[in-house]
């Protein structure tokens, strides 16, 4: 929250990475996780912040990868697969 003028602004940005995503992606594993299967109707942002799999594969960003976690799949490092971030 900001204070300006005795008026409180949400900001949104800071909100959505702080608290709206971990709250959805630990909704979606532990949805996963009771069902045991993967579901086929996540909705991830398009935001491309690339992460590498543990299956070598690069996904848009950890929303789109957390879509596999139910088949062990877990992020290897942040970025391109083929490029690693030191």
């Amino acid at each position: 929250l900001k204070f300006s003028s005795e008026i409180y602004f949400l900001d949104s940005d800071n909100m959505w990475k702080q608290t709206i995503f971990p709250v959805l992606l630990l909704t979606f594993v532990a949805t996963a996780a009771v069902q045991g299967e993967c579901p086929n109707n996540i909705a991830c942002t398009m935001e491309y912040v690339p992460v590498c799999g543990t299956d070598g594969q690069t996904y848009g960003n950890r929303c789109t990868l957390s879509a596999h976690a139910c088949q062990g799949i877990t992020e290897a490092h942040s970025g391109e697969c083929n490029s690693v971030v030191a």
